[in-house]
């Protein structure tokens, strides 16, 4: 994949979440790759 390319890896749910819940945000997960989420991460309540 393009991150192995990199040597990177993506974030892990409970690292996402944790930061998430530090600064009082709302966490989605999302794939470009699959385009799953992707709309629901660009709706605002």
């Amino acid at each position: 994949t393009e991150l192995a390319k990199q040597k990177k890896e993506p974030i892990r749910y409970e690292h996402g979440k944790a930061v998430a819940d530090k600064i009082e945000a709302h966490y989605l997960e999302c794939s470009a790759r699959t385009k799953e989420n992707i709309r629901e991460v660009f709706v605002t309540d």
